[in-house]
């Protein structure tokens, strides 16, 4: 933002004056996924965003992080390491999770090892331009919103459990008492429509 520079008013108006994309690719990616599945028919369900799968596809990445994939793009992690990991963020990570990604094009598969322990694989590269994609949905969604882009408005991303077992400034589902992530909207357990104003440890809502 700015005045134009080949202005010789001294009260010219400040306006936009460039644009930096830094990841191109992403963007480039989000305008294909958006012009495909907006134009097939009885696909558009995939264009909506859903809080829900967009912070199990966030954790599943920071689970993830640091490893290196093999040839394929793949990457592998013990089961029962990954859902430990969910755990600290106060979610359960069961098969409705999967399901939920599955229905968004999102795949993940379960091998069995000799020494019978269990290793969860998925295609990383996808899963990170998917992540991508919904983050630009989200923030279009903020945009139709409000009318504007608040750039003073930053996703921190999924919050993990404080001590004492819940989230800072968190809530708490009165269906089944699952602590949820401040910013979520509806319960990762349950499903149930979350009342923004109810906080964990005062009275709690379900819209």
């Amino acid at each position: 933002m700015g005045k134009d520079p080949n202005s010789t008013e001294t009260d010219a108006q400040i306006e936009i004056q460039g644009l930096e994309v830094y990841n191109l690719a992403a963007l480039e990616s989000f305008f294909e996924f958006y012009q495909y599945y907006y134009y097939k028919c009885g696909k558009s369900e995939l264009l909506k965003y859903d809080e829900s799968c967009y912070n199990t596809l966030r954790i599943l990445l920071l689970s993830y992080a640091g490893l290196q994939p093999d040839r394929f793009g793949t990457v592998s992690k013990n089961f029962n390491d990954v859902v430990e990991n969910f755990k600290e963020y106060g979610i359960n990570l069961g098969n409705g999770h999967f399901i939920a990604l599955e229905n968004k094009g999102l795949f993940c598969k379960r091998k069995n090892n000799t020494d019978g322990k269990v290793e969860l694989q998925f295609d990383v590269k996808e899963f990170r331009t998917q992540n991508d994609i919904w983050s630009l949905i989200k923030e279009i969604d903020r945009l139709n919103e409000k009318g504007l882009v608040d750039m003073t408005e930053i996703d921190e991303g999924p919050k993990k459990k404080v001590a004492g077992g819940g989230f800072a400034g968190g809530l708490e589902c009165e269906q089944c008492h699952s602590n949820i992530a401040p910013e979520s909207k509806f319960c990762s357990e349950c499903g149930a429509k979350v009342n923004p104003t109810s906080i964990a440890g005062s009275e709690r809502k379900i819209a």
